[in-house]
């Protein structure tokens, strides 16, 4: 990422995001709360879990309601680290990181919610996942700030990782009357 992607990331982080929901209780965002709910219960409570684009930390304190496997999360946002980290949630570890370069863990599980349609280079972070490692990831179907692309149907998704993924649609969300979010489980292949 470069340093004006990192820039109006931290200020989107800063400002609260879309109608402040990053500064809302988790629990209780529309939509995204009931997103983050069904990405957990997609994930192991043995396995060690790995958030690439982890944002102010809102998935690790739903997960943590939930679970107590260990969490790592990652994102190159200074202030979206900075809010996580204050969370102080239990086993939670929050660090900034360039998702394209990180190595990734073996042994763990990983989430990707709402971050391969802001990164141009989506399918090289997929392809670093270890070989046989779980992924639960989630897509819009709509254009907002910071999106490089969108998902009009899961048949994009599935047309864009299914060299990468073994994967299948879990749950579509509704955000609007004509906006989604797709909800996949994956394996790397």
């Amino acid at each position: 990422m470069s340093t004006d992607e990192a820039a109006f990331y931290d200020r989107i982080y800063t400002r609260g995001g879309y109608k402040g929901f990053y500064f809302r209780d988790a629990l209780n965002v529309p939509v995204y709360s009931d997103l983050w709910r069904a990405a957990a219960a997609q994930l192991s409570k043995a396995v060690p879990v790995v958030d690439l684009g982890c944002g102010p930390g809102q998935f690790a304190t739903v997960l943590r309601t939930v679970s107590a496997a260990p969490y790592t999360g990652y994102d190159f946002s200074a202030v979206a680290i900075a809010q996580a980290a204050k969370r102080q949630l239990a086993d939670c570890h929050f660090a900034r990181a360039d998702l394209t370069s990180l190595a990734l863990p073996q042994g763990s599980q990983f989430v990707c919610l709402e971050v391969l349609e802001h990164i141009e280079k989506d399918r090289e972070l997929l392809q670093q996942l270890p070989t046989g490692a779980s992924l639960v990831f989630s897509v819009p179907t709509f254009q907002s700030a910071g999106h490089v692309r969108v998902f009009p149907a899961p048949a994009a998704a599935e047309a864009r990782y299914q060299d990468i993924l073994t994967m299948r649609l879990v749950q579509q969300l509704p955000v609007s009357a004509t906006k989604q979010i797709f909800l996949f489980k994956g394996v790397r292949r």
